[in-house]
């Protein structure tokens, strides 16, 4: 069926969910080994916050194909979608404990004892996420963003500097950097009289990475 393998992949790039949905159940039902094609269901339904669906073939997923990581991360997932927190961790965990290589699932418990308002187990898991895992991107921004938000203006420019250094070819480190400079000259504005910075090393750092980040040909643009 690739004629219809090729919408189900334009609708989900487009993020059109209730058609990715229809299409990719259609195409789960023509081969039920194809474990991506449960996983893309799954997710469309679960997108399209279709969660009874989702649930139902999700919930079959991770009986069929035990050792597929998205599948069980998607299914936590969907039971963070349906507000059952309790169930999300339990999924998270499990398939952490599991895989402790896959660093989804530390995101995923982290996020999910952070809505239990278990804030220092969340913050805690983030960092060793973030220590564990240094070259993937994403646990390194959440707990980037972690940091930037418990610290000053220039503190947080800091942060998003050092992350945006180790990650030049990530659109959401650079938008975060581009944030904290303005916010650390704004800060700087308005410490001391005429909108000068007594802070000249700060407001020197602003200044150098605004600059540095308008370069046509410099890593950071």
């Amino acid at each position: 069926m690739p004629a219809t393998v090729e919408a189900a992949n334009a609708a989900s790039a487009a993020k059109d969910w209730p058609r990715a949905a229809a299409l990719w159940d259609e195409l789960r039902a023509a081969r039920p080994h194809d474990a991506h094609r449960w996983f893309a269901a799954g997710h469309a339904y679960s997108e399209a916050r279709m969660l009874e669906q989702a649930e139902r073939i999700l919930g079959e997923a991770v009986t069929r194909f035990p050792d597929h990581r998205w599948i069980a991360c998607r299914h936590a997932i969907v039971a963070r979608y349906a507000g059952d927190c309790a169930e999300a961790l339990n999924r998270a965990e499990k398939l952490r404990q599991s895989a402790p290589d896959f660093w989804p699932a530390w995101l995923e418990s982290s996020g999910v004892l952070a809505r239990l308002g278990r804030q220092e187990e969340s913050e805690q898991l983030l960092r060793e996420a973030a220590s564990r895992f240094p070259d993937e991107y994403w646990p390194n921004h959440a707990a980037a963003r972690l940091q930037a938000d418990r610290s000053d203006p220039q503190g947080a420019l800091r942060t998003w500097y050092a992350l945006a250094e180790r990650f030049p070819d990530q659109p959401s480190a650079t938008a975060a950097l581009k944030t904290a400079v303005a916010a650390a000259e704004r800060s700087a504005g308005a410490t001391a009289p005429g909108n000068r910075s007594s802070d000249t090393n700060a407001e020197g750092l602003a200044v150098r990475l605004f600059r540095r980040s308008r370069r046509p040909n410099g890593r950071i643009s």
